[in-house]
């Protein structure tokens, strides 16, 4: 299957212009093929609020509205999509993940673990378990941003059968410690694909690190954007990969076996 992960620097309260530039980054992945599709986080909305009130220049109907077209799009381009948002439930706002599939689902994911930054200082967290969703003959788990530096995150998702783990971020410039050691390490201490879609630019003075990044489930890279540039990377996978749990050590000596990095678990043992 074809991933892929598309980068640009979403507009803060700027819905209509992100959302066309969603649709745009929709249509030319189809054309190329792609399966899977991930955007940054709060790519529809802009991420970095200076204060509570600023939730007052968003209009929720119209954000309601951007999932609803980005649904119906999914569905006439045949490709499945995720994507980040703010968004407003009830009287709290969240900090979301959207799928959007071809096949018409649209589920969504709370942010459950929130940094001091931008607008998840005014969020309500998620409480909800973890849970892994269905897309085609594949599972995907949501790790957005901040949440990466929780091993916990990664491990239960990949428990719960995730093949992909979709991390869209918003990581700031001095973030590259989490590209370079942290992500690459959740991928193949679980096994898993990881993407890693992350927004470039400047917003309300905040300088982005870009880097979105495609892992394989050893932590190498298959694809990567540059810190500065709007771009779609692309990698083929096979799923099956992140199935096989088995490590062997050494083909070159007899004394060396095969070890099962999930049989080989003993959870009496861990204080969590």
């Amino acid at each position: 299957m074809k991933i892929a992960c598309a980068q640009f620097s979403p507009k803060l309260f700027m819905i209509h212009k992100n959302l066309d530039c969603i649709l745009s980054c929709m249509l030319r992945s189809s054309k190329k093929g792609v399966d899977l599709l991930l955007f940054p986080e709060c790519a529809l909305t802009g991420y970095i609020l200076k204060s509570i009130s600023d939730f007052d220049n968003f209009n929720n109907d119209e954000i309601l509205s951007a999932i609803e077209k980005i649904k119906k799009e999914s569905i006439r381009l045949d490709i499945n999509v995720a994507f980040g948002t703010l968004v407003k439930r009830g009287e709290s706002w969240f900090n979301s993940c959207y799928i959007a599939t071809r096949k018409g689902d649209l589920f969504y994911q709370n942010k459950s673990h929130l940094p001091s930054v931008g607008a998840d200082r005014f969020i309500q967290p998620e409480d909800s378990p973890l849970r892994v969703y269905n897309i085609d003959n594949y599972k995907v788990g949501i790790i957005i941003c901040y949440e990466a530096r929780f091993p916990e995150m990664g491990r239960s998702l990949s428990i719960l059968g995730a093949d992909i783990i979709l991390n869209p971020t918003n990581y700031p410039k001095k973030s590259e410690k989490i590209t370079d050691y942290i992500l690459p390490t959740r991928a193949m201490e679980n096994k898993v694909f990881i993407l890693s879609a992350n927004r470039c630019g400047v917003e309300n003075e905040m300088e982005f690190l870009g880097k979105s990044t495609i892992y394989d489930t050893n932590g190498d890279i298959l694809a990567q954007a540059d810190n500065q540039s709007d771009d779609i990377i692309h990698a083929e996978i096979s799923v099956e990969n992140a199935r096989n749990k088995k490590i062997v050590f050494s083909d070159n000596y007899n004394h060396c076996g095969t070890n099962d990095i999930y049989n080989d678990r003993r959870p009496q043992v861990y204080i969590l």
